[in-house]
């Protein structure tokens, strides 16, 4: 089995027994002490993509899970992003895929505002239907979130975390040599040292609602010993949400990502910005 379908087999599996114990823990203790077992499902479609760095046009599908009972919550994410992509040498289009995987477990609050969190990634993308990052994991158990403010009036949440993340990339780079093309292959092992601080408003009692995240990774090199200078990734996003009814909303994105790694090894621009409009589909089961 392909690894993108064994890992989103993975996903559903995990969804299935959290649920399943999750549901068998309230019953167990409902005379006792009932806790709310919360379930949701969403599912998102961006019909609309539009990136400045190499006039990319894409559309997104997305599906994500997610179990809430007390402080513990599972999250549970497949997305999968197909667009076409300006070749800076040859001046053609390319068709290009992203699938991304993401799974994160938190225990919110566990000690005053402190929030614990593990996280595991996967990334893979194709060119043409060829690799171009046939493998790409981020994986750490020891992250921590602090909330600096949480469930105010309007400003619902300011929080930081920090979370070291090991981090296995293997990415194939076509070199231009002498007019010959070759693909030569980069392995890294990194331990990246994941930056976070999310803002978000509501507005007019939940209906609109400003999210804004910033990332900031700079990664360590276990292979040489040193930190990258040329591998950081910084990324800010701000997310205008308007909730229609409590199963549909639309999404109006804006990211910004900076990456000077993708500029020395793919002759990419190393700033890029990203616009996206999304429909969301959301059920609480």
């Amino acid at each position: 089995m392909p690894k993108p379908l064994l890992l989103s087999a993975l996903i559903l599996f995990t969804f299935i027994s959290f649920s399943n114990e999750f549901s068998e823990d309230v019953s167990e203790e409902s005379m006792l002490d009932e806790q709310e077992v919360l379930k949701t499902i969403t599912l998102s479609v961006s019909p609309y993509r539009k990136a400045a760095r190499n006039k990319e046009e894409e559309y997104t599908l997305l599906a994500e899970g997610t179990i809430n009972k007390g402080h513990h919550e599972l999250l549970a994410l497949y997305e999968k992003s197909y667009f076409s992509t300006l070749d800076f040498e040859s001046q053609i289009f390319i068709k290009s895929a992203v699938e991304n995987i993401v799974i994160t477990y938190d225990i919110n609050h566990f000690w005053g505002d402190f929030t614990y969190f593990l996280l595991y990634q996967y990334k893979r993308e194709t060119q043409n239907n060829t690799d171009i990052i046939p493998n790409n994991h981020l994986g750490g158990i020891f992250g921590l979130k602090y909330d600096i403010i949480e469930d105010g009036k309007i400003w619902k949440e300011w929080s930081v975390s920090f979370i070291p993340l090991y981090e296995y990339l293997k990415e194939n780079v076509e070199l231009n040599q002498n007019g010959t093309f070759i693909v030569e292959q980069y392995k890294r092992n990194n331990i990246r040292n994941s930056m976070r601080m999310k803002l978000k408003f509501e507005f007019f009692e939940g209906k609109v609602t400003i999210k804004d995240t910033f990332f900031y990774s700079p990664a360590y090199n276990l292979d040489e010993k040193k930190f990258v200078s040329d591998d950081v990734d910084i990324k800010n996003k701000v997310k205008i949400s308007y909730n229609i009814n409590e199963n549909f909303s639309i999404t109006l994105s804006n990211e910004i990502i900076r990456n000077e790694r993708v500029e020395k090894l793919r002759r990419y621009p190393r700033n890029e910005q990203i616009d996206m409009f999304t429909i969301d589909y959301t059920l609480i089961l």
